[in-house]
């Protein structure tokens, strides 16, 4: 019944007191993951590879959630326990069908809190050219997100130098 509720209408400081979706949502994702990435089942993989991972499998590039067949130790490059230990914390599920067993992420909510927790890191994360690469391939190969004359040089050089430490290293 209603004799719990008090005024019996939502208002703007109910909602406030709510808390944000989105935010509960990032916050466990990356709560998940820390706690995944510290099981023994994610030895070798790192959290690049792990938000990589949920970017481009379990997210499709129109923004909505993908299905990714498993395999008989990994479910496209992760390894299948690290896989189990995101279905035990209740980010992902397993679907028999088709023969086989599919994984994706519990609901399409966690689409964009993931997308743009991924965006955040991956911009503190990565090297400057890495992080315009990927803002050029999500806007379509835009020409505009193209480097030109001095960024490009910029950019050029930086890679030289990064294969010139990588050569000096197998020597």
């Amino acid at each position: 019944g209603s004799e719990g509720l008090v005024g019996g209408e939502i208002t703007l400081e109910d909602l406030a007191g709510a808390g944000d979706v989105d935010r509960a949502l990032t916050q466990f994702y990356e709560e998940t993951l820390a706690a995944a990435l510290a099981d023994p089942a994610a030895a070798g993989v790192s959290e690049r590879q792990l938000r990589a991972w949920f970017d481009g499998e379990l997210i499709t590039e129109a923004g909505t959630r993908g299905l990714v067949r498993q395999g008989a130790a990994d479910t496209s490059g992760l390894p299948n326990g690290l896989v189990a230990a995101l279905q035990r914390r209740f980010l992902v599920r397993g679907e028999a069908r088709s023969g086989g067993t599919w994984i994706e992420l519990v609901h399409d909510r966690f689409v964009e809190p993931i997308r743009q927790s991924n965006r955040a890191w991956f911009s503190h994360n990565l090297n400057r050219l890495t992080v315009d690469a990927r803002a050029w391939q999500e806007a379509g190969a835009a020409e505009s997100k193209l480097y030109k004359d001095t960024q490009l040089a910029a950019a050029a050089a930086q890679i030289q130098a990064l294969f010139a430490r990588v050569r000096l290293r197998q020597l």
